[in-house]
């Protein structure tokens, strides 16, 4: 029963991160939960840094997409295939507006604790994003 609940959890992220929906996508989360974007250095300790980190993203990029390519999950861990899409019409620290689209394939390592997602880490090509955006 876990890990069919823990497989949903990661196929709920991309969708409420899609839909924007922060609240539900920050309801996804143990209060204790870490995020990490590896490239670009980044870690959320609290639900009041993730969501300041989905508005930014959400901000940078209106059209903002998270799709799924493959998932696992077993009762503690879980691993996803996923692409991040959008146009960057924000600026997003570090990057200004550039007007460009993107689509950029990533992997997440999951774990899950009481329920929840109790970290999430991103790993994904900081090259080819700059590439796409032309900053680089």
């Amino acid at each position: 029963m876990a890990t069919h609940r823990n497989l949903q959890l990661i196929k709920q992220w991309a969708a409420l991160n899609t839909s924007h929906e922060i609240e539900k996508l920050l309801d996804l989360f143990t209060p204790d939960a870490i995020y990490e974007d590896v490239p670009l250095e980044i870690v959320t300790r609290s639900r009041a840094e993730l969501r300041g980190l989905f508005e930014a993203t959400y901000n940078a990029a209106p059209d903002w997409k998270a799709t799924i390519v493959s998932a696992m999950a077993d009762d503690e861990h879980g691993a996803a295939e996923w692409v991040m899409s959008g146009t960057h019409l924000g600026d997003f620290p570090g990057f200004p507006k550039s007007g460009r689209s993107l689509s950029v394939r990533a992997a997440a390592i999951v774990r899950f604790k009481n329920g929840g997602i109790s970290r999430w880490t991103d790993f994904w090509s900081l090259s080819t994003f700059k590439q796409q955006l032309g900053f680089e």
